[in-house]
């Protein structure tokens, strides 16, 4: 059953909440835009969100021009559809979130007492890139960035039912204090390789974004090392790279893109609350109790081979939703070598043919046989 929060998500309006912040010449501008998607993309809007405020947020991303900002609505679209973005969100595969939060902690600060936006801190230092080295690949990366934006979306929602104001905005903050010289680069390598999916498929999601505490060293480095739709930031003014701001040099910097933030803020940042203990992760325990749950599940699908130098295979695998497929390989000198893709129409065309050729044939022999009983 669905709590109550669940069911006021899901009744949310977007039309009740009217885009009246905007001019005169942007309000034309949105439905411009929406007469477009009427007109060449009605499909498009049936599985996303069509309300003036997303619009806008296209708008804003594409600088105003609304062709452009078609063309992004429409390639978000189906990219949602071909990423199985919702499927993702809701059945994650196994201990992607779970990883995803133990190797990149994020604290979700809350929102500001008047304009409601809400603050995302992430410290450098408690990001473990050795053990997401190990861990994850740039997909499984990517997944959870993925999932990590869709839950900034929905708590937005939220949001916006408990202060009664839109909210599709939030303010980013990187700390990074204490981190040593092979984070910071760990960092920004991450920061490039997922930020495209941040610009392109989840646009104006930032109001400002703030890396603080920057190493000196990094200081006039870092903006290249972010890769270039952080340098288009820059230039937007959404990302600012500062170096050690004093509490109150950053609490009137935080101040100043949002009244009440001070509330919410940690000591640390200027603000009231108490500071955030550092996040800690038990890796053996988790790795323990995944080996058992692992075997527990894959047991019966398990198959062991003995492959010999050269020795080239092919091996055919039924795979529905929910299933996970992983290769383990114990290997001597030789790299093992291998390609995983699905079956192509014609291959499937001779599977079923062949099946139905059995099939047939074992029914022939069944019949035969009686015959000969009788």
């Amino acid at each position: 059953m669905l709590s109550q929060s669940n069911k006021d998500l899901i009744l949310l309006k977007p039309e009740e909440y009217p885009i009246d912040f905007l001019t005169a010449k942007e309000i034309k501008l949105v439905l411009e835009m929406k007469e477009k998607l009427v007109q060449g993309h009605i499909k498009s809007m049936r599985v996303y969100r069509d309300d003036g405020h997303m619009l806008w947020r296209f708008l804003k991303a594409a600088n105003l021009d609304v062709e452009e900002a078609v063309k992004m609505y429409v390639e978000t679209v189906r990219w949602r559809r071909e990423s199985f973005v919702e499927d993702l969100f809701h059945v994650p595969a196994p201990y992607i979130k779970e990883l995803g939060n133990a190797l990149y902690p994020e604290h979700y600060l809350g929102a500001s007492d008047k304009s409601g936006l809400s603050f995302y801190l992430i410290r450098v230092r408690e990001q473990n890139y050795s053990q997401a080295n190990k861990r994850f690949s740039l997909e499984h990366i990517r997944q959870y960035h993925v999932i990590r934006l869709e839950e900034k979306e929905r708590k937005l929602r939220e949001t916006t039912l408990n202060t009664g104001q839109w909210q599709d905005e939030i303010i980013q903050i990187f700390d990074l204090k204490g981190a040593n010289p092979f984070s910071v680069k760990e960092f920004a390598n991450l920061f490039k390789n997922t930020v495209d999916i941040d610009a392109n498929y989840y646009p104006a999601l930032y109001r400002k974004i703030l890396v603080i505490n920057t190493p000196l060293i990094f200081k006039s480095s870092l903006s290249a090392l972010l890769g270039s739709v952080a340098k288009s930031w820059m230039n937007k003014k959404i990302l600012h790279i500062l170096g050690s701001p004093s509490k109150t040099e950053c609490k009137q910097v935080l101040l100043h893109h949002s009244l009440g933030a001070v509330n919410i803020l940690t000591r640390a940042y200027g603000g009231r609350k108490e500071d955030i203990s550092p996040c800690a992760f038990d890796w053996r325990a988790f790795d323990i109790r995944k080996e058992k749950e692992y075997e527990k599940k894959f047991k019966r699908i398990t198959q062991e081979l003995d492959i010999k130098n050269g020795f080239k295979f092919t091996k055919n695998t039924r795979v529905v939703r929910g299933m996970l497929l992983e290769w383990r390989y114990k290997s001597q000198r030789k790299p093992v070598l291998f390609s995983c893709r699905p079956e192509t129409d014609e291959e499937a065309s001779i599977r079923m043919k062949s099946m139905i050729a059995k099939s047939v044939g074992s029914l022939s022999d069944g019949i035969c046989a009686q015959r000969e009983e009788n």
